[in-house]
């Protein structure tokens, strides 16, 4: 079954009392011992006085949970995020879609840049984390087209210097280009914002590998299971490097196996098992 919310939309809005919200969040606390709440609402900052009546009950009550909203970047302000981060918001996610003013008009999206950069300021000067919902310049990446890409993954950073998909494609479309430094650059920039980010780990490791700089590859990768156990592609490099350079059978046998067993379908599987074959005759 396919859903979308736009299909349930009206001209008319109605909301639940702030009370009613509250009650909710503490009886989530209370019998399930609740630690975060993320509200689904598409545009939870519509109306500001909802949103100021629901963080007072939340304080008034000592309710202590930490939760996250979605809103417009022309909804909020220094002193509502602020009361916010009071009442527990610790993350905010915007729609921001484009960091291109032509963009956003085709989309009919009534904001602007100058308003999303304000926006994710004030975020950050309230204590928030913040994200955003963007249209990235995947398009351009895919039809070979990277310089353009690498000018909307700039704008997307513009605005939001924590999107960790931004600086991982960053990354890809400088590594297409042959520009080894800025995708390493790119990814550790990834890694700066969130350090357990297995795909950027990965595609250093990677890199790394097909440019034969051996130990950068084995760190990079032993990085990635180290955050993400089961994570195929790490187990898959590792193998490939134990098999080949830093050749140790054992160890190689062992991650090749891993990666038959999370993933028995892996597009390179007979070439897994026909290097299994010799590790083990």
């Amino acid at each position: 079954t396919r859903r979308t919310s736009w299909r349930s939309w009206t001209r008319r809005w109605r909301a639940r009392p702030a009370e009613d919200v509250v009650d909710e969040m503490a009886e989530l606390v209370q019998r399930y011992n609740t630690g975060f709440i993320n509200f689904y609402d598409d545009n939870f900052t519509l109306r500001r006085s909802r949103v100021e009546q629901i963080c007072e009950e939340i304080l008034r009550r000592g309710l202590n949970v930490e939760w996250k909203c979605e809103g417009r970047v022309d909804g909020v302000d220094g002193p509502l995020l602020k009361l916010m981060r009071r009442a527990g918001c610790r993350v905010v996610a915007y729609g921001v879609e484009s960091g291109n003013p032509e963009t956003l008009a085709l989309l009919r999206k009534d904001i602007t840049v100058d308003q999303a950069a304000a926006a994710f300021a004030a975020t950050r000067e309230a204590g928030l984390r913040s994200l955003a919902y963007i249209i990235l310049g995947d398009a351009r990446r895919f039809a070979g087209e990277f310089e353009d890409a690498l000018a909307a993954y700039d704008r997307s950073l513009a605005l939001d210097p924590d999107n960790l998909d931004a600086w991982n494609n960053k990354g890809i479309s400088y590594a297409e280009l042959g520009d080894a430094k800025a995708a390493y650059d790119a990814w550790r920039g990834a890694l700066r914002v969130e350090p357990s980010y297995c795909k950027a780990h990965n595609n250093i490791g990677f890199l790394a590998l097909r440019r034969r700089e051996w130990d950068l590859a084995m760190v990079e990768l032993s990085s990635a299971l180290s955050w993400c156990p089961d994570n195929v592609l790490a187990h898959w490099g590792l193998g490939n490097l134990y098999y080949g350079p830093r050749r140790d059978a054992e160890k190689a046998t062992a991650h090749y196996q891993r990666v038959l067993e999370l993933d028995p379908s892996f597009d390179r599987k007979s070439e897994i098992e026909s290097r299994l074959l010799e590790l083990t005759w």
